[in-house]
């Protein structure tokens, strides 16, 4: 099937690219940051079209969500940040492993990334319950916050999972390895306090 790549870059300027007609300008937003998100609009448009074209000929599949939603302003897009952090980190669920593809292939990997979902979520837990010892450690929150934003702004534009995760991978895999990774360091911590304890003197 030929490959599908959109009429348009969010990167490029403002005066090359017609903004959408049902975009609404925000007062209190800088013009040239109001017409970038009008292109994030325009680009998750057109994802969606072509998605739900797809989904004429093959079947609507548990890989599509939220196609029906279109942003028409800045209060849209923050509207639905708390939606695109959810797909965005903790999408497919598990269950997404049980569902099949048109193809051996594509049910291989939704089992691949069932169990693989099943670690994220382990490793965002532990990056959830140490955040507080990250708190002198600048370097890191600034690599956790970079990661985060990276995969809200691919989550605000891709409506397909199985393309948001491709997009998403190497933010998300960063993620988990923090959290695995403080995971390991606070048990191995405690292990080995618990491992090591004094001896009391001999009376």
């Amino acid at each position: 099937s030929p490959s599908f790549s959109p009429s348009f870059s969010p990167s490029a300027s403002p005066s090359a690219i017609a903004l959408p007609s049902h975009w609404h300008h925000t007062s209190w937003i800088p013009i040239f940051l109001d017409n970038k998100l009008a292109h994030f609009s325009m680009a998750r448009d057109e994802l969606s079209r072509h998605s739900a074209s797809k989904g004429k000929t093959k079947g609507k599949t548990p890989s599509e969500v939220d196609i029906d939603i279109s942003f028409r302003s800045v209060s849209d897009i923050i509207a639905y940040i708390p939606n695109a952090l959810m797909n965005g980190l903790i999408r497919p669920f598990p269950t997404f492993a049980f569902t099949h593809s048109h193809n051996g292939l594509g049910t291989f990997t939704r089992r691949v990334a069932g169990l693989e979902m099943i670690i994220v979520y382990i490793g965002l837990a532990g990056l959830l319950w140490s955040i507080w010892t990250l708190k002198n450690r600048v370097s890191l929150i600034l690599l956790v916050v970079a990661c985060l934003v990276s995969v809200l702004v691919y989550s605000l534009i891709y409506c397909n999972i199985g393309t948001l995760h491709r997009m998403r991978y190497g933010f998300l895999l960063t993620l988990t390895g923090i959290g695995l990774a403080q995971l390991f360091e606070m048990f191995f911590v405690r292990f080995t306090v618990n491992n090591h304890a004094p001896v009391p003197p001999v009376r």
